[in-house]
């Protein structure tokens, strides 16, 4: 059974809990602090075209902005947890409240398409019993911004392909992310794939035991799905290419790097938890290795070489700066170096923490 970890409050609707006919698909989101995207987002699903019979939670992660005043001006459910209980908390709380078969997950800074849902159910009809989860491509809705531009170009919220699974070598990841491999873009099997596109059985989440309430900052997409392809095989997680979702992605470059340091959190959770090979990007180590070297020339020196093993290591903003004509993209490997050395800034972080709660 699913560990909700809350307690009922008193502004439930209770005439949801009526018996009636349950909804061809549930939309669920876990919202802390959305007033500046969660308007949008829920307007998105409030115009989704075709007669769909669904049904819109939010669950208040304890928001102390407008976030639940926003959201109750929408057709949806709005439940407050009362206090930050966690992501992993406040999606099992919405899985447990969604009466439909499939759930769909979107997050509070997204827009979805108006034909989402329509073509969401239409392919989970078509979809093989044996699929739990299924997910498309989270692509920004701006690019006016450097940060939205080089988030546009870097796709950080992206899909992880079965070759990178908890298995994976460091020198895999590492070949891997030095090289890329060409992955045909058509529907396949992923290791997992995002939360805000992300749809699953309701009743294969309960049965795994929904998300681990350890989950609360992000990462919550692999905690399932590995879960799920445990119990149910290796093909058990789909992804659409086609299926696309529109993502707010802030201004400013400083969210960038919270947000990278936040995943590196949540992979230092799972590898406290789990073990294995850690989930963190292998470059910085590298760059911080190659800049030490550098460093033992003079000093102009020193800095020309660190300036060029970078670009090295981050070749491919320069391959982009050269293709597209643009001379942005040259200040991108630094901005990618700023952002990967915050994922294992927060992964470190989340491994000390743990020593500091052991002792």
């Amino acid at each position: 059974m699913i560990n909700l970890g809350v307690v009922q409050h008193e502004n439930m609707d209770d005439e949801l809990n009526e018996l009636e006919s349950p909804p061809t698909i549930s939309v669920i989101m876990a919202s802390l602090n959305g007033e500046r995207t969660i308007d949008q987002a829920l307007a998105s699903i409030d115009a989704q075209q075709g007669n769909l019979d669904f049904e819109v939670i939010v669950i208040d992660d304890g928001s102390t902005d407008k976030t639940v005043a926003i959201a109750s001006g929408h057709r949806c459910r709005v439940i407050s947890l009362g206090c930050n209980r966690g992501r992993g908390v406040a999606l099992n709380r919405a899985f447990a409240e969604a009466r439909a078969p499939i759930v769909a997950m979107l997050d509070d800074d997204c827009v979805a398409p108006s034909d989402w849902l329509q073509r969401l159910v239409v392919a989970w009809r078509e979809m093989d019993a044996s699929v739990t989860v299924f997910g498309g491509p989270v692509v920004p809705v701006a690019v006016d911004t450097l940060n939205r531009r080089f988030v546009a170009a870097r796709r950080p919220i992206r899909v992880q392909e079965t070759d990178l699974d908890s298995s994976a070598t460091f020198l895999k990841r590492l070949r891997r992310v030095l090289v890329p491999p060409s992955i045909p873009d058509v529907p396949r099997a992923v290791f997992y794939t995002v939360g805000a596109n992300m749809s699953v059985r309701r009743e294969a989440f309960v049965a795994v035991g929904g998300f681990s309430t350890g989950v609360n900052f992000g990462g919550e997409e692999e905690d399932i799905c590995s879960k799920l392809r445990e119990s149910y095989g290796a093909s058990t997680v789909w992804f659409e290419p086609t299926l696309v979702m529109g993502h707010d992605f802030h201004k400013e470059l400083s969210d960038t790097l919270r947000r990278a340091r936040a995943y590196g959190r949540g992979a230092g959770r799972k590898f406290i938890n789990s073990g294995g090979v850690p989930s963190v990007p292998p470059r910085p180590f590298i760059a911080i290795g190659l800049s030490m070297l550098a460093g033992h020339k003079k000093h102009s020196r020193g800095f020309i070489a660190a300036v060029v093993l970078l670009a090295l290591l981050y070749r491919e903003w320069i391959t982009l700066a050269r293709r597209e004509h643009r001379i942005e993209p040259v200040i991108y490997p630094f901005v990618n170096m700023a952002e990967e050395s915050m994922t294992v800034m927060g992964f470190l972080t989340e491994l000390y923490r743990h020593q500091g709660r052991r002792r």
